[in-house]
């Protein structure tokens, strides 16, 4: 191997060491949903900070919450900014939502 080959394949070592860590971090967030409604929490959802479509089910067609039961939920999903609008669907039809949560630093929502 050359010397500029050593050089450049040195070089592309030091970017990813560095930009690999601070790439994952910026992807490792998300919230634990706590029920705690006294119902189940059939749908959930979530979306990036005022974005008009809430998006599919997070829950899927299988899983639900229960009441005093939680689901955590990685919120990374594509979306590059932390902050996030979040709505749970309760099987009695009721919903709760919270809007423009920061999710890089808010790790729990308790839904009552």
């Amino acid at each position: 191997m050359t010397i500029t080959k050593q050089i450049i394949a040195a070089f592309a070592l030091v970017v990813v060491m560095l930009v690999g860590p601070a790439a994952a971090q910026t992807r490792d967030y998300g919230i634990n949903v706590i029920n705690d409604t006294g119902t189940t929490i059939e749908y959930f959802y979530y979306s990036a900070c005022r974005d008009q479509n809430w998006g599919r089910d997070r829950l899927g067609n299988q899983e639900v919450i229960r009441d005093r039961q939680s689901r955590f939920f990685d919120m990374y999903d594509g979306i590059q900014s932390c902050c996030r609008d979040m709505r749970a669907k309760l099987v009695n039809g009721a919903s709760r939502q919270r809007m423009n949560v920061d999710v890089c630093s808010e790790h729990q929502w308790v839904v009552k």
